[in-house]
């Protein structure tokens, strides 16, 4: 990150905490297939 432009380092953030967002939904919806399968057998 280069210190002397906070913005950059704030949108570093923005887009990492954008991504852990955009995995956590993708693994929620893959369990919530995975229930779906279980429940179906």
């Amino acid at each position: 990150m280069n210190e002397l432009c906070p913005q950059g380092g704030a949108n570093d953030m923005e887009l990492a905490r954008t991504k852990e967002r955009g995995i956590s939904r993708m693994l929620t919806i893959d369990l919530n297939d995975v229930e779906k399968e279980l429940h179906i057998r």
